[in-house]
């Protein structure tokens, strides 16, 4: 009877501890996904959709402000990238008189290694990136936002 119970608890406990590491490995995901979000026009987009909660008629007027800020964050981030980019290249050929053969090699492994990220990154034009968006007659629109809509209009 003793052992019964000793193992129930014992189960009871490691169930908890499993429920709780994939509870807390899923809300690390979901946070790390809005902070990505937040780094492109369209995160920002949707999150000031939100915030504003914009009626019908709100919407049309907004929304080509919204896109158009969108598309200008977009292609900031993305200028910001090529210098960044561009700055590091330069700081390398300026370090490489100065550096040893295996110094070098590291710099240049670690250029290497950013490169395969860089490319796969969300931008406006991927697949990807267009792939998370939904559109709603002629404007995109985040899918809570699009759920919000039509369970108003159906109620």
């Amino acid at each position: 009877m003793k052992t019964k119970l000793v193992l129930i608890i014992i189960g009871a406990i490691l169930l908890g501890i499993f429920i709780g590491v994939l509870l807390a490995g899923r809300y690390t995901q979901h946070k790390v996904v809005k902070i990505k979000e937040m780094g492109t026009g369209e995160g920002i987009h949707r999150r000031f959709y939100r915030l504003i909660d914009p009626t019908e008629v709100q919407h049309e007027n907004i929304k080509p402000i919204m896109q158009e800020f969108a598309r200008q964050s977009d292609n900031l981030r993305i200028k910001h990238w090529q210098e960044h980019k561009e700055l590091l290249e330069k700081m390398i050929i300026d370090l490489k008189p100065y550096l040893d053969k295996e110094q070098i090699e590291r710099l240049e492994e670690f250029k290497d290694y950013r490169e395969p990220f860089r490319k796969h990154r969300r931008t406006p034009n991927s697949q990807r990136y267009l792939n998370n968006r939904k559109i709603i007659g002629d404007s995109i629109l985040p899918m809570e936002r699009r759920e919000r809509r039509r369970d108003r209009i159906h109620n």
